[in-house]
C-alpha cells in the first residue's frame, strides 16, 4: 500500500531535495531520551532529540503479520563524546528490558527547516544489551523486538470475575459471568 505524503512533501521529493532526519526515542525507568541523526539537537513532540551519531542501527525492514525482525542497537565506547567503558556500563543500573524504543523519519522543508511530515517507523522493545569488545573497542548491542510480538503472546489469564479483580480490585465487568446462560443451537438438522 503506497504511503500518502502531504503535497508539500511530494513536491520536494520529486525535485530531490527533501531533508529527512532519523530520531530515536527511548522511553527508560528513568526517564524518556531521544537521540537524532544530526549534528545540532532537534525538537519534536516536547522532547529534546540529542545529536546521537554513535549510535548505529541495523535495517529496519518494514514487515506484515507477527513474523519478528528485530533491531540491533550498537553504541561504541567514543571518549571524544564522554562514552567511556565505565559509563557505558552504567546502562545495568537503568530499567530497560521490555521497554519501547520509537524509530521515527522527520521530513524537513529544505527552504525553511520547518517539519513537513513524521513517519513511525516502528515501536520495537528492549530485549537483551551485551557488552562486548571488539575492534571498536567496549560496545553495548541491544537486540530489539517488534512490539508486534505482542499480539501473538499468550499471557494465560482467563475471563473470570476473579482474575479481573486482580489486575483491579474494583472492576466488575465480569461479575455476572457465571451467570450468563448457554444455549445449544441446531445447525442444518434437526434436534434429537
Amino acid at each position: 500500500m503506497p504511503v500518502a505524503f502531504p503535497a508539500r512533501v511530494s513536491e520536494l521529493l520529486a525535485e530531490g531535495r527533501m531533508d529527512v532526519r532519523g530520531l530515536i526515542r527511548f522511553e527508560l525507568g528513568s526517564g524518556v531520551y531521544g537521540f537524532v541523526r544530526d549534528k545540532v539537537p532537534y525538537e519534536h513532540g516536547g522532547l529534546t532529540y540529542m545529536p546521537g551519531a554513535v549510535i548505529s542501527v541495523s535495517a529496519i525492514r518494514q514487515q506484515r503479520g507477527f513474523g519478528s525482525s528485530p533491531v540491533t542497537l550498537e553504541l561504541a565506547e567514543s571518549p571524544a563524546n564522554g562514552l567511556t567503558p565505565e559509563v557505558l556500563q552504567t546502562i545495568e543500573n537503568e530499567e530497560y528490558r521490555g521497554r519501547p524504543v520509537h524509530f521515527m523519519d522527520v521530513w524537513l522543508d529544505p527552504d525553511t527547516g520547518g517539519e513537513l511530515h513524521v513517519r513511525h517507523r516502528g515501536i520495537y522493545k528492549i530485549g537483551t544489551i551485551d557488552h562486548v569488545e571488539d575492534k571498536r573497542g567496549y560496545v553495548l548491542k541491544a537486540t530489539c523486538q517488534p512490539k508486534t510480538l505482542d499480539n501473538s503472546e499468550v499471557n494465560g489469564r482467563r475471563r473470570t470475575d476473579a482474575d479481573q479483580r486482580l489486575r483491579k480490585a474494583s472492576d466488575r465487568f465480569f461479575e455476572h459471568r457465571v451467570n450468563a446462560g448457554r444455549e445449544e443451537i441446531w445447525w442444518g438438522r434437526t434436534r434429537p
